[in-house]
């Protein structure tokens, strides 16, 4: 019964926005189990990194090497006011992600701490395999939830 359901659903799709569209789903439908994963790799990534600065802010462990001083991620340690703020998008961002509750608003809080992140990791920290990790994730988070970020896009009438 449930691959009837199945193949009308597909017969009703085509009818109504043609093959070329079909395409598209197929090509979304195959990406699910990708975006799926990205998904939990990228929670879990920030999970951690929300525990470890808890942790370093409070009880002083630390699971990363300290940062030279003077260095850009030292500085951000030793503020005030941003790198609390930091941990608690992480740690929101990560709930989001990992419960799936809202994972498109996870992923947009965490989309800009990503990008700062992969920076980071590419011209201070040299942590390719890090880099390689949340760049593949965000990009296939990226590509699962395009349509929900397409209005965001579209111009203003």
């Amino acid at each position: 019964m449930e691959a009837f359901a199945v193949a009308e659903h597909r017969r009703q799709f085509l009818a109504m926005f043609g093959r070329r569209a079909a395409a598209y789903l197929k090509v979304f439908i195959t990406l699910k189990p990708y975006a799926t994963i990205a998904r939990y790799v990228l929670g879990m990534f920030y999970l951690f990194g929300a525990v470890d600065g808890v942790l370093q802010m409070f009880f002083h462990v630390y699971y990363t090497p300290l940062p030279h001083a003077g260095s850009f991620t030292w500085t951000l340690q030793h503020t005030a006011y941003f790198w609390p703020f930091l941990k608690l998008c992480e740690l929101i961002g990560a709930f989001s992600l990992l419960m799936n509750f809202k994972p498109v608003l996870g992923f947009a809080i965490l989309a800009p701490i990503s990008v700062v992140i992969c920076l980071v990791y590419a011209f201070e920290l040299h942590w390719n395999v890090h880099l390689v990790v949340v760049g593949l994730c965000c990009l296939t988070l990226l590509a699962a939830y395009r349509k929900n970020f397409s209005p965001l896009l579209d111009e203003v009438s």
